[in-house]
């Protein structure tokens, strides 16, 4: 099975990385990139076929991933021939661009949407998609934790996993920078952070957790009734929200 990749930013690379890592072969690979620094970049880092050749791409695939911003797409598609999607599967990778839309962008194409973390570069990523057919679901479970559900499905998934990610970065950094703030260094605050959330998740059950620490009049649930106090959960809470209501 022949892969196109339609566009090599930071996803785009984080696929071509993922697809090598879970066994694709490079010569399965062809990608299409507009910048020629970036192909040859990814031809020496991935050993695909990359190149500035957009028709190329597509005939050339059996499974075409869209990893381009929805309106940069919608240019391009303007420049494949008539019939050039025929037989094939294109999975999106495109934020806010519906199926309805994607058929009248790739006619002949059997539809995919899906939406991946960039950490499917070492294939721990989260991806939720569309129906897709075996082949297809295939290379996504290889690519991490991989789930189908509706289209609106993936839009939240995109929202509380994709977003998530970088909400996650951000709750992490706060949390060292809390450490920095009592004097630790940088480099301790890392280490402690990382074995502090690394424990809560490999224990897995966050309220009993809370409970065991957090006793009675001590300085643990002192804590957390501030975080409670200053809305800390509807604020994790409502970031998810307004991030899914951007993107549907």
């Amino acid at each position: 099975m022949k892969i196109g990749i339609i566009g090599l930013g930071n996803l785009g690379r984080s696929l071509c990385s993922g697809l090598v890592r879970s066994g694709v072969s490079p010569e399965d690979i062809i990608a299409y990139n507009r910048t020629a620094s970036v192909c040859e970049s990814a031809r020496e880092r991935f050993g695909i076929d990359a190149s500035g050749d957009l028709c190329r791409t597509v005939a050339s695939s059996d499974v075409v991933f869209l990893v381009v911003k929805g309106y940069v797409y919608e240019e391009l598609a303007e420049r494949i021939p008539a019939g050039a999607y025929d037989g094939k599967t294109v999975v999106s990778f495109m934020a806010g661009v519906a199926p309805e839309r994607l058929e009248v962008l790739c006619p002949g194409a059997e539809i995919v949407v899906a939406m991946p973390t960039v950490s499917i570069a070492d294939c721990t990523g989260i991806i939720a998609y569309t129906r897709a057919p075996a082949p297809v679901s295939e290379l996504l479970q290889d690519l991490g934790y991989s789930f189908e559900t509706s289209y609106d499905g993936v839009v939240k998934a995109a929202a509380y996993a994709a977003c998530g990610l970088g909400f996650a970065a951000y709750l992490l950094g706060a949390y060292e920078d809390a450490g920095r703030s009592l004097g630790f260094s940088a480099d301790d605050c890392a280490k402690i952070t990382d074995m502090l959330f690394s424990t809560a998740l490999k224990r897995g059950d966050f309220g009993k957790i809370v409970s065991e620490v957090a006793t009675k009049g001590g300085a643990t649930e002192r804590g957390v009734l501030h975080m409670d106090e200053t809305g800390v959960p509807q604020a994790v809470s409502d970031a998810v929200r307004l991030a899914y209501e951007k993107m549907s």
